[in-house]
C-alpha cells in the first residue's frame, strides 16, 4: 500500500493501480484498497467506478467523512447534482476544515455551486454559524 501512494504522489497512476489491485487480490476485504483504488480512479477520470467503490466503504463504515466527501465530488462530476450536494452537506458536518472541503468541491464541479455570501453556503449546507 505504502509502494502504492508513493506511485500516486508522483502520479504514476498506472503503477498505483496495479499495486492496490495485487494488494485487493490478496485481501479483498480492506477498505484501505478500497479507498485508495477509488482515489486512482477519480484521478483517471472514472468517477461512477470510483463512487461504487466509496459507496462500499461507507457501507462498512458510515460516519467516515472523508469517504462521504470523495463521494460527494464523484457524484458532482457525474452530474448527479442532488445525490453529491447531499454527501457533501453530510460531510461538512464533521467540522469546520470539512466544511471548507465541500465548499471547494461545490465551486470547482462543473455542475457545482458558488455562494457570494458566507451566510448562503453555511445555509445551503446546514452548518451552524459562529
Amino acid at each position: 500500500m505504502g509502494l502504492g501512494y508513493l506511485h500516486l504522489k508522483t502520479n504514476d497512476r498506472a503503477k498505483a493501480r496495479s499495486l492496490f489491485l495485487q494488494v485487493q487480490a490478496a485481501e479483498p476485504h480492506r477498505l484501505d484498497v478500497l479507498s485508495a483504488l477509488a482515489s486512482v480512479m477519480a484521478l483517471d477520470g472514472e468517477h461512477a467506478a470510483a463512487a461504487d467503490l466509496y459507496r462500499r466503504v461507507l457501507g462498512q463504515r458510515p460516519a467516515d467523512a472523508l469517504m462521504r466527501y470523495y463521494l460527494g465530488k464523484c457524484l458532482l462530476e457525474l452530474g448527479n447534482r442532488d445525490a453529491g450536494e447531499a454527501a457533501l452537506r453530510a460531510s461538512a458536518s464533521a467540522g469546520l476544515q470539512a466544511t471548507g472541503a465541500a465548499v471547494a468541491a461545490l465551486s470547482a464541479a462543473p455542475h457545482g455551486r458558488f455562494f457570494l455570501r458566507p451566510s448562503a453556503v453555511a445555509n445551503f449546507l446546514r452548518v451552524k454559524q459562529n
